[in-house]
């Protein structure tokens, strides 16, 4: 291993994820991902083979074979010849994935099989030498059905094009964190990751949509999704803000405008999270009556202050402390069963500990217990999406590498000592 190099900074990964039912699609997807600096393979221990940040996710969890090449490499000098060996068989692979069919026949490189990949997947980043040798390779691809997913924080085009993005500056750039927060206060990131697994789905959608339509016309396209784009159209509801009042939607914390009660109530014992979150549609002249009903304060009907959601807003601080005295005496689980019954929206605040145990969730099934060969057994969500005749099961993920040997022998196929050769050049991990 070269001088400050680490097997944690220099690391090639070929995994494959097989999770599921394959036989229930019979689909396979190709992933290439560029080299990504400064990054580990170290994980946190709730990492899910199917990162719903990358159209991976959903794919994944719906009965698709995925093939995923990904390159981590040194952030400095040092990891030189190892990412070269690593560029040069990357771009191999991703000639036959292109340009033969997969899997390739372990007795002629040259055979012509059936079952080509539905899609080539490079990673958000900007340009890098594997994405190049992709564009290369896909440019002169005979074969029209083909089908590729480019995923970038800004696009393929525009002044933008080329600028790097997580998550977090797609959030910024799509205008969610100008929303989010409170007014008084700067902008605030959005606790889920909505600019990565966004685009992801966004992604995934994609790719089905494509492939769709390569049964109905027999060819393959271009899917491109950035993520500012992703964020920029979830935000479209806070436009009816932005031309209403002719001027950009502001942060207005936990309020909805018009809608009284409506925001986060701190509930008991007082705890960072004991809060429940309450709405009454302000149009819904049955929903105030039926909330006033389940708190006992029935003779709020007869308060002239009450009596429309246009005076309830303008009286908005008299009555939040009202539903704040009887939040503040009960437990968030208490306040959302009590109003849930009568048909008033509300939902408790669920901090990571409490989704695990969340009666509701394990009642359909949809926490899972995994065990993994180095974490040892853990608890996660499973996949929000359900097929009434195929079941999207939830398993732990592949170690980082661990089919890199059976991927080269079915796509390319190489045996064990060329393996071997390949790991002593450092071109795999």
């Amino acid at each position: 291993m070269p001088p400050g190099s680490s097997p944690d900074t220099v690391q090639n990964l070929m995994t494959r994820f097989r999770l599921g039912d394959k036989q229930a699609a019979g689909e396979r997807v190709a992933l290439f991902y560029p080299e990504q600096r400064r990054l580990t393979e170290a994980r946190t221990k709730g990492e899910q083979a199917n990162h719903t940040w990358q159209p991976a996710g959903l794919l994944n969890q719906l009965h698709v074979e995925l093939l995923k090449v990904k390159a981590l490499c040194a952030s400095n000098s040092d990891g030189e010849s190892e990412r070269r060996a690593f560029l040069g068989l990357a771009e191999h692979l991703m000639w036959r994935l292109c340009h033969h069919s997969w899997p390739l026949s372990k007795r002629s490189e040259k055979s012509e099989l059936e079952d080509l990949p539905d899609a080539r997947v490079p990673d958000v980043e900007a340009l890098s030498q594997v994405e190049q040798a992709f564009n290369r390779l896909v440019a002169v691809n005979p074969n029209p059905r083909i089908i590729v997913a480019r995923i970038k924080g800004f696009g393929l085009s525009g002044p933008y094009h080329e600028y790097k993005s997580f998550d977090m500056i797609a959030q910024a750039m799509g205008g969610v964190m100008s929303v989010t927060g409170f007014a008084d206060r700067e902008p605030v990131r959005c606790g889920a990751a909505i600019g990565d697994t966004g685009t992801g789905v966004h992604a995934a959608g994609a790719i089905m949509a494509a492939y769709i339509q390569r049964q109905r016309t027999g060819q393959g396209q271009l899917v491109e999704v950035a993520m500012q784009e992703v964020v920029a159209n979830f935000l479209r509801g806070r436009y009816v803000d932005h031309y209403r009042d002719n001027k950009p939607s502001m942060r207005k914390d936990n309020e909805i405008t018009g809608g009284v009660p409506g925001g986060a109530y701190l509930c008991a014992p007082g705890g960072p999270n004991d809060y429940a979150y309450i709405y009454v549609q302000p149009m819904n002249t049955d929903m105030w009556r039926d909330f006033v009903t389940a708190i006992g304060r029935e003779d709020l009907l007869a308060d002239a202050r009450y009596e429309s959601a246009k005076s309830r807003w303008e009286h908005r601080d008299t009555l939040n402390a009202i539903v704040r005295d009887w939040t503040g005496a009960r437990s968030k689980h208490e306040v959302m069963e009590t109003l849930g019954k009568a048909g008033v929206p509300c939902g408790a605040t669920l901090d990571t500990a409490e989704i695990l145990d969340d009666p509701h969730l394990n009642a359909r099934g949809q926490v899972h217990t995994i065990e993994h060969k180095t974490r040892g057994r853990f608890r996660l969500p499973g996949c929000p999406v359900r097929l009434s005749a195929s079941v999207a099961p939830t398993t732990a993920p592949p170690l980082a590498g661990e089919h890199t040997a059976e991927v080269l022998a079915e796509v390319l196929g190489l045996g064990a000592a060329d393996v071997d050769a390949l790991r002593a050049q450092r071109a795999i991990g």
